[in-house]
């Protein structure tokens, strides 16, 4: 994974992954931080058990091929330390006309969602993880 430093954003100081470069994600980060809850970055294997937990947003079919750990995930936190949402990537290759290399970013956000995590992931998982808090 390319690894770059960034300017001008809430995330500088920091060696920052693609994911943490893109407007969606620092408006996203942003968005966290105005309701007062905590964003805390991960590792890209901590985004293969999220996208494992968590519906993809595309459907695998013959001649295409899924990556769910390119990218770091984001999750936010509420002041009790429960997940509110998550920011994850996945990416999915198709060669069905020509070679198409189409990559996602899913917030996955509500009650159904956030329980899925917390339930299905140990609290040892996210802490092992868990690179900072943003």
């Amino acid at each position: 994974m390319e690894i770059t430093s960034t300017g001008g954003s809430i995330l500088d100081g920091c060696q920052h992954s693609r994911i943490e470069r893109e407007s969606f994600s620092i408006a996203y980060v942003e968005a966290i931080q105005r309701r007062g809850h905590i964003a805390k970055f991960y590792s890209p294997s901590f985004s293969v058990l999220l996208n494992s937990v968590l519906p993809p947003p595309f459907t695998h079919r013959d001649q295409t091929e899924e990556w769910y750990g390119l990218d770091n995930a984001i999750v936010e936190f509420d002041r009790n330390g429960r997940v509110v949402s998550a920011l994850v990537g996945a990416h999915q290759a198709s060669s069905l006309l020509g070679v198409r290399d189409l990559e996602y970013r899913t917030i996955y956000m509500g009650t159904l969602n956030a329980k899925a995590i917390e339930n299905k992931l140990s609290i040892y998982l996210f802490r092992d993880t868990e690179l900072r808090t943003l």
